[in-house]
């Protein structure tokens, strides 16, 4: 079973999903798809995180989520949308915005994930 993954959610989403404990290896398949995914589809203007079934996470995880978000900030995105309950991956989604330069957005559940989505897009923030 992989630990996360990527696919494209509308013209100017992507979303990630996170389960489980989230291992290095599948990070690193899931950036290689994702760079696949902006080099057909161009740069992404939002992003959404799912991680309300993660467990735990790889320490090689930084580095690597490091390298998504500053390949986000440089394609232009801004707005980053959290699905997240566990405070060390709610810490963790805030430590690694800041240092990037997005904004993130922490919602309790993928429903509210869309819901926020849909506002940013139309300016309702």
């Amino acid at each position: 079973m992989k630990t996360c993954d990527v696919d494209a959610l509308g013209m100017d989403a992507v979303e990630f999903v996170y389960q489980g404990q989230v291992k290095g290896d599948d990070l690193r398949a899931m950036v290689a798809k994702y760079k696949d995914l902006r080099a057909t589809r161009g740069a992404e203007r939002y992003n959404i995180v799912d991680t309300l079934q993660v467990t735990g996470v790889d320490k090689e995880l930084g580095p690597i989520l490091g390298e998504v978000l500053e390949l986000f900030r440089e394609g232009g995105g801004k707005d980053v949308i959290m699905a997240a309950t566990e405070d060390f991956v709610r810490m963790l989604g805030r430590s690694m915005s800041f240092s990037a330069g997005v904004k993130l957005h922490l919602v309790p559940d993928r429903k509210a994930a869309i819901e926020k989505l849909r506002d940013l897009r139309t300016g309702a923030t």
